[in-house]
């Protein structure tokens, strides 16, 4: 879901609630956002510090275009000049006399039942683009046709005594990706079923747990429907649902990892 955003000529930058960074230019999801960011903070004279990862500069950029947006109404007000009084143009009726139209009339704008269909036509198509973006923003999915992002590898890293010490996931949009927070394997527990329940709305999911499924079986249904591949974990917006049934927070990495 979308915390907060800016725009800038054809430039838009969302923030998400993980704090997760989409650049749009022209409607287009820009792949490489750092890069956009540094663009848009160039056109604004942002002075960027080469600490701040792509997360930060992309908060703290958005806050200086808003906070430039409000100085900017505050300092020049746009004062309205009182208008004249205007008399009603006069024209003829069908009887020869005379009939005043009021300036809202004589300014109204008629439209042909033609262009009507092709306004309509023109929203519905927007309306379909936005529902679009906002569900890749809430997923994380690529936007268009293109396919969901899948998880296509999968490596544990463990201890020299065995312990698991974490794993990395490869998708198929070549992303990397590792554990960051948040997990439960527990499928009993309160945490788990919460957990599980915070995930579905922020992929946008309506299917949920009928009271007689038991909750393995309602794992099966919802791996059938977003992991082709069963025998890897299944990709759920920020969260992996391992194949044990355990559910964990993901986070990008820039590790050079082989698989």
């Amino acid at each position: 879901m979308v915390k907060k955003s800016a725009r800038l000529g054809d430039y838009e930058i969302l923030v998400d609630d993980k704090s997760r960074i989409t650049v749009l230019k022209a409607g287009e999801v820009q792949p490489k956002s750092m890069a956009s960011l540094r663009e848009v903070a160039e056109k604004v004279g942002f002075d960027i510090d080469p600490k701040w990862n792509t997360q930060s500069l992309g908060s703290k950029l958005v806050d200086h275009i808003n906070n430039n947006e409000v100085a900017i109404s505050v300092e020049e007000p746009v004062v309205e000049k009182p208008r004249k009084s205007e008399s009603a143009p006069v024209v003829a009726d069908a009887d020869g006399g005379t009939i005043s139209k009021t300036p809202s009339e004589e300014n109204e704008v008629q439209f042909s039942e033609e262009e009507m269909k092709e306004i309509l036509e023109r929203f519905a198509a927007l309306e379909a683009r936005l529902e679009k973006l906002e569900q890749m923003v809430n997923t994380g999915a690529p936007s268009g046709d293109k396919k969901r992002e899948t998880i296509v590898a999968h490596k544990v890293v463990t201890s020299n005594y065995g312990y698991t010490i974490t794993s990395y996931f490869k998708t198929s949009t070549g992303r990397i990706l590792t554990y960051s927070g948040a997990s439960s394997a527990n499928r009993n527990s309160h945490n788990y079923r919460k957990l599980l329940k915070d995930v579905l709305i922020s992929i946008g999911e309506p299917m949920e747990p009928n009271p007689e499924e038991s909750i393995e079986t309602f794992l099966a249904r919802l791996r059938a429907k977003y992991n082709p591949d069963q025998t890897l974990p299944t990709l759920l917006g920020g969260y992996v649902l391992a194949a044990d049934g355990s559910l964990g927070s993901i986070k990008p990495t820039n590790k050079n990892i082989k698989f």
